[in-house]
């Protein structure tokens, strides 16, 4: 079951951090001059909270998702719909028909979630102290423990909350996925994974630490289980995917290990070597999506996105253990889709390129955008129809947008990517907003 295109072409990037340690360079004390700004005036502007700010489209509302609330928009206005308090340290992920909203505030990472709806903003049902929790497009599994510590998995219907089943069993839920952005929630495939309550214990601090599945129709956990080799755990289709991108001892290369084993037999069938890519200092990105991307993984269909030896990108297919295509050209991978693949020729400068996600082929190229990727005020998205790359100008960031079809730039706007869809973004900005406010633009093309 696929992403439906509101969601999937809604997805966003966080645009402005309200820590002081992440706003170097995001608000230059010097004031610097406001970028020139080209392209379509916005529909419609709103001011919300500054901080960490994310838009997503769900039908015919904007969803914004800020460290004080979250919030309904009418996508054709802006005005707003409804408001409802959320912070800083709450996990939202948003789907089709629901929005969860998950506080996480206890010293043992629990809370209680609320089920909101996105159109109305009522809440729908509440759960209580869930210990782990994992939304996908159609299910919410939660793991809760008792006083007694008395634990339970069960899987609930998303706007009812009606049990589906429930099993006497703590879990825990790793959330890796590949091509879906956060805040965005992840299709329910037939496994849920989880690396808690499956009966297994390690016969001492020496022995690997182990997880598995459940059916996501029952329950029933599969027989196999797959070593954690301490970066991701996922599943594609029935086999389950363990990655460390922690090259080993004596080797020199940005190595990534990647490790398949079948869920329901646990046989090995796979591993395989593909490598992170290697930054102009010489250092080893590790990660095979760049934390700005919102995603683990770009790709999409088990098929992933990783680098050659050489630095060259590459298509992975993690259900075979086999490269798809290698570009003929060096690149790191910033973002993709599933039909597009960003890179830039050395991460943190250099031109960018867009290549064809089936076959490797560069689509077209534009100019550096000035900015390092490892700035706070980086972001790229791609989406069906864009590509959004913010870029800096005398010390000020603007964000540029390409048309996916030919790399012409449709436009230059002051501020901060905080979403993207087929045919517009939103860009919020400081600019004339009030102190502790900012000012978000949604912009169609």
């Amino acid at each position: 079951m696929g992403l439906s295109t509101g969601l999937r072409i809604g997805a966003a990037i966080t645009a402005v951090s309200s820590l002081a340690a992440c706003t170097s360079g995001l608000f230059p004390p010097d004031d610097p001059p406001t970028p020139k700004r080209a392209g379509p005036a916005p529909q419609w502007s709103a001011q919300t909270p500054a901080g960490l700010n994310r838009t997503v489209v769900v039908g015919r509302v904007a969803v914004v998702l800020t460290d004080e609330a979250v919030m309904g928009l009418d996508v054709a206005t802006g005005r707003r719909l409804w408001r409802s308090p959320s912070g800083d340290k709450h996990v939202r992920r948003v789907t089709d028909e629901v929005i969860v909203d998950w506080r996480k505030d206890d010293p043992d990472g629990k809370g209680p979630f609320t089920v909101i709806d996105p159109a109305t903003g009522r809440t729908l049902w509440r759960g209580e102290s869930a210990r782990s929790l994992l939304v996908t497009q159609d299910a919410i599994f939660v793991s809760a423990c008792d006083a007694a510590e008395k634990c339970a998995t069960t899987r609930h219907e998303p706007r009812t909350g009606e049990v589906r089943w429930t099993v006497p069993a703590e879990s825990s839920f790793p959330d890796d996925r590949i091509g879906v952005r956060a805040p965005l929630a992840a299709p329910t495939g037939d496994y849920v994974p989880t690396s808690a309550g499956l009966g297994w214990r390690p016969k001492d601090r020496k022995s690997p630490s182990l997880w598995g599945v459940r059916d996501t129709r029952t329950g029933r956990p599969a027989p196999g289980r797959a070593e954690e080799l301490g970066w991701h755990q996922l599943v594609v289709g029935r086999t389950l995917i363990s990655t460390d991108h922690d090259p080993p001892e004596g080797d020199e290369r940005c190595t990534v290990t990647v490790q398949a084993v079948d869920a329901e037999s646990g046989r090995r069938m796979w591993t395989r070597k593909v490598f992170s890519h290697r930054g102009s200092d010489g250092e080893c990105e590790k990660f095979l999506a760049p934390l700005s991307a919102g995603m683990e993984f770009i790709g999409a269909d088990g098929r992933v996105i990783a680098s050659t030896e050489d630095g060259r990108p590459q298509l992975f297919d993690l259900r075979t253990g086999r490269t798809v295509w290698r570009a003929d050209r060096p690149g790191m991978p910033l973002d993709g889709d599933g039909r597009s693949v960003l890179i830039r020729d050395q991460g943190d400068r250099g031109e960018l390129a867009l290549l064809d996600f089936a076959t490797g082929r560069t689509r077209w190229t534009a100019p550096d955008p000035g900015l390092e990727h490892s700035s706070a005020s980086w972001r790229t998205m791609v989406t069906h129809g864009l590509v959004a790359v913010t870029g800096a100008e005398g010390g000020s960031p603007h964000v540029l947008v390409y048309r996916v079809a030919d790399g012409r730039l449709l436009g230059r706007f002051p501020g901060w990517l905080h979403g993207l869809g087929d045919d517009w973004a939103v860009v919020g900005s400081t600019r004339d907003a009030p102190a502790g406010r900012i000012v978000v633009e949604f912009i169609r093309f």
